[in-house]
């Protein structure tokens, strides 16, 4: 989990409702929002949304831009939307699944001064948001630099708190649980 805000991003999320004749679409249209550059996070709901997306820009004109394209290319099948932009979230730990285990959270994308990183920094990053599993190793190799520089810019980012945790997503319903 990374705090986008100290890289000197907002993060938009938009809830929108297809319209009742297009939700067959829904499938294509979720794929399509996956492949979005600055879409981080994709969600298929229930309720009055149907769809809900976090945006990463630099700022509102960055996010018009994406978001322009996306209704160019979908907006016919979108009824609806509602654009919010994230000033404070919580992470919060599935603590339900742990017997005796205290509820964690993470704050994070609240006000704070930006933080540098440099091409590198930003490679981490953006190789650990895609596997939180990556080697040190494999994050060096692919880099050409040693493990010990890996290692030391995992740890001064995660001590400027740029990476604020890390999270295993899992499926409850599987394991029993009904998600509303």
């Amino acid at each position: 989990v990374t705090d986008s805000a100290l890289l000197g991003n907002v993060t938009f999320r938009v809830s929108m409702k297809l319209r009742h004749d297009k939700v067959k679409e829904k499938k294509k249209f979720i794929e399509y929002l996956t492949n979005i550059k600055g879409i981080h996070w994709v969600a298929e709901v229930g309720g009055e949304w149907d769809v809900m997306v976090n945006i990463s820009a630099y700022d509102h004109f960055d996010f018009n831009e994406v978001f322009s394209e996306l209704l160019d290319e979908y907006g016919k099948i979108i009824g609806k939307y509602k654009v919010l932009v994230d000033v404070s979230l919580l992470a919060l730990n599935r603590a339900y699944l742990i017997e005796g285990k205290k509820r964690e959270v993470m704050q994070y994308s609240h006000r704070r001064k930006k933080v540098n990183v440099d091409d590198k920094d930003k490679e981490i990053i953006k190789m650990l948001r895609k596997n939180a599993w990556m080697s040190s190793l494999q994050i060096a190799k692919e880099l050409g630099v040693s493990v010990p520089t890996v290692i030391s810019r995992i740890k001064k980012l995660e001590a400027k708190k740029v990476i604020v945790g890390y999270r295993l997503f899992i499926n409850p319903e599987v394991m029993g649980y009904d998600i509303y």
